[in-house]
């Protein structure tokens, strides 16, 4: 499913009824893509979660991740499928990981572990967001605020940690571990080892590429 071919039809046919200019399209394109992208991984993540019982903590994982990344930035892939993918992939371990193994600790160590998490996420932040993309550069403007949405984001989540110890019962401290969970891998990707074995992961998938064309 090629999500940015799907984005730049519609936009296509959309700009032809409305009789809108390239550069109008462009910014269609680039709307419906911002839609599709999270729309087909959150999907992927459902489906596949409802069969091994894991959905709603991999979707929890995966909105923290979005949302967190939408400030801070991160490694990139070299296509939307592929993040998509590897996304998707991770969420659902992360959650088999929580469901199956993690929930039994202690509710103290718990929230230690959780609250580690977002300690260490905030240093990340502070010293490396936003991380840009090598094809979208950022402004020395835009780098500060994302800095600062991005360590407001972060307080936000350590409060609904902190609350989710004091205020909730145990079954729901779950979906609390699947938020520092979010925290932990995407702040892992602003990191130099978390771009080198992302990077690592593309190339084992442009290899695959490359061996698919050739056998045709």
């Amino acid at each position: 499913m090629n999500i940015e071919y799907i984005a730049h039809k519609l936009a296509d046919y959309i700009s032809k009824e409305l009789e809108l200019d390239d550069n109008r399209k462009q910014v269609i394109a680039y709307g419906i893509f911002s839609i599709l992208q999270p729309l087909a991984g959150s999907l992927i993540i459902i489906l596949i979660g409802t069969i091994f019982n894991l959905a709603l903590e991999a979707l929890i994982i995966s909105i923290a991740i979005s949302i967190l990344r939408k400030y801070s930035g991160g490694a990139h892939m070299g296509s939307p499928e592929r993040c998509l993918t590897v996304g998707s992939i991770v969420c659902l371990i992360f959650a088999w990981i929580i469901k199956n193994y993690l929930i039994q600790l202690n509710k103290n160590i718990y929230f230690l572990i959780c609250s580690i998490i977002i300690i260490w996420g905030y240093y990340i932040i502070k010293k490396l967001a936003p991380v840009a993309s090598p094809n979208k550069p950022i402004s020395e403007k835009s780098k500060i605020r994302l800095k600062k949405q991005s360590i407001l984001l972060l307080y936000s989540y350590f409060i609904i940690t902190l609350l989710g110890f004091l205020l909730t019962q145990n079954k729901w401290h779950i979906y609390i571990m699947c938020l520092s969970a979010g925290v932990l891998w995407q702040c892992f990707t602003m990191t130099k080892i978390g771009s080198k074995i992302l990077y690592k992961v593309d190339c084992f998938f442009n290899n695959i590429s490359k061996m698919k064309r050739g056998s045709n």
